[in-house]
């Protein structure tokens, strides 16, 4: 296993991820309000098909741009072995999830919550960082997201393997 390489792209992806979609959040916030919490996003049946374009074409190419990236990084990097190729691919994917947590759901929405709201929801109290990060934050990306990490990871390990 490289750990430097690991180390750094993980960065690399997390710098990618976070970039486009806080450019997305901030393009259409109503359409990226479908992955909000619960009191202040919007049912996908009441957002308009053009609001949802957005975040749908972030979601379809994105995310299997990211995963390739990882099997092609670790590929070049002559990462071998199954365990090995998970671990590497699992480490870049906490890099994934919690540069989500601290930089779009702490730091972006504190910083940019006039731009990203969305409309009719500006006094609910979920945009308030305790509840955001009590209710949605802290249970999405310290519980949900590690156990899904750990499937893309072996996602990535077993594309890594068959291409080795």
């Amino acid at each position: 296993m490289n750990w430097t390489r690991t180390i750094l792209d993980g960065i690399i992806i997390c710098i990618a991820f976070n970039g486009v979609a806080a450019f997305v959040w901030l393009l259409e916030p109503i359409g990226f309000s479908v992955m909000l919490p619960k009191g202040i996003n919007t049912p996908l049946k009441d957002i308009p098909k053009k609001n949802i374009k957005p975040i749908r074409l972030m979601e379809f190419l994105l995310y299997p741009i990211i995963l390739i990236y990882m099997v092609i990084s670790a590929y070049e990097a002559g990462v071998n072995g199954f365990w090995n190729l998970f671990l590497t691919a699992f480490i870049e994917n906490l890099f994934w999830n919690f540069g989500d947590f601290f930089l779009l759901d702490w730091w972006f929405r504190e910083k940019y919550a006039d731009r990203i709201m969305v409309p009719g929801t500006e006094d609910n109290e979920m945009w308030k960082t305790g509840p955001w990060m009590k209710k949605f934050g802290i249970m999405d990306h310290w519980v949900r997201w590690p156990l899904i990490c750990v499937v893309l990871s072996l996602v990535v390990a077993g594309i890594g393997m068959l291409i080795r």
